[in-house]
């Protein structure tokens, strides 16, 4: 589930596009926090 994050992470950078929906980046973003906190 990182990796998948991280891909799409890097895929939206690189080519300047929004993958995931505004809804679901601010939950993985909430969820990402969590997980590196732990």
């Amino acid at each position: 589930v990182i990796f998948f994050d991280m891909m799409i992470d890097l895929a939206e950078s690189e080519y300047q596009i929004d993958i995931r929906k505004n809804s679901a980046s601010a939950q993985s973003a909430t969820s990402g926090e969590q997980k590196k906190k732990l």
